[in-house]
């Protein structure tokens, strides 16, 4: 919600606030990071993700996804990029945020738990990444194509948050270590990034 304020204070939309957590970043090359993992990691983390997938089903109404994206004010999600998994109590899930490539391929996952009232799982890990998430952004598509910047955030529900805000195009790092490895935005496009509301100082801040 504060991203969300701050970038329509940037764009002078309707409750915006100006705020020091915009800025906008230069084009920059990415590195090939999956191959400077050994080949064996990789067969794991694939698989992983494969188990991950296939033990997804469709965000239903009143599943607890569906309510735990309600009490953060965000009205729909994208079938493709969002998905219910149950846990195998039946007691909850978790909410999975998908990343795939250009050829639409799915790199990587981003499990948020959750309890079966919708809200997060009293878990010392809130979420959880797998896969090859560096250079894989998840991309919510615009509600106009090639119109506006492209936003970048850390989180999902920040990333939908700001989708549902502003209509433009949203990639979704899924952590602040992610945001230097983004791909370079399509030719005649722009980036922001939009930051969390990290403490001055804290590492978060620093990586930033």
């Amino acid at each position: 919600v504060e991203a969300a304020r701050a970038l329509a204070g940037i764009f002078g939309m309707e409750g915006g606030e100006k705020g020091r957590y915009v800025a906008k970043f230069a084009e920059r090359k990415i590195e090939n990071i999956e191959d400077t993992e050994d080949n064996d990691d990789d067969e794991k983390k694939q698989a992983k993700l494969e188990t991950i997938i296939s033990e997804c089903i469709p965000i239903e109404k009143n599943s607890p996804a569906h309510k735990y994206l309600s009490g953060r004010g965000i009205k729909g999600t994208y079938a493709g990029l969002f998905k219910f998994r149950p846990n195998k109590k039946g007691e909850g899930g978790s909410l999975i945020c998908i990343a795939k490539d250009d050829d639409g391929v799915i790199k990587a996952v981003q499990s948020v738990y959750l309890t079966a009232e919708g809200k997060k799982a009293n878990y010392k890990v809130k979420k959880r990444t797998n896969g090859f998430p560096l250079g894989h952004p998840i991309k919510i598509p615009a509600r106009i194509p090639n119109q506006g910047p492209i936003l970048v955030t850390e989180g999902p529900e920040d990333a939908l948050t700001l989708r549902q805000a502003t209509g433009f195009e949203v990639w979704c790092t899924m952590g602040v270590n992610a945001m230097s490895k983004i791909p370079n935005p399509p030719e005649n496009r722009s980036i922001t990034v939009v930051r969390d509301n990290d403490e001055p100082g804290s590492k978060a801040d620093i990586d930033m």
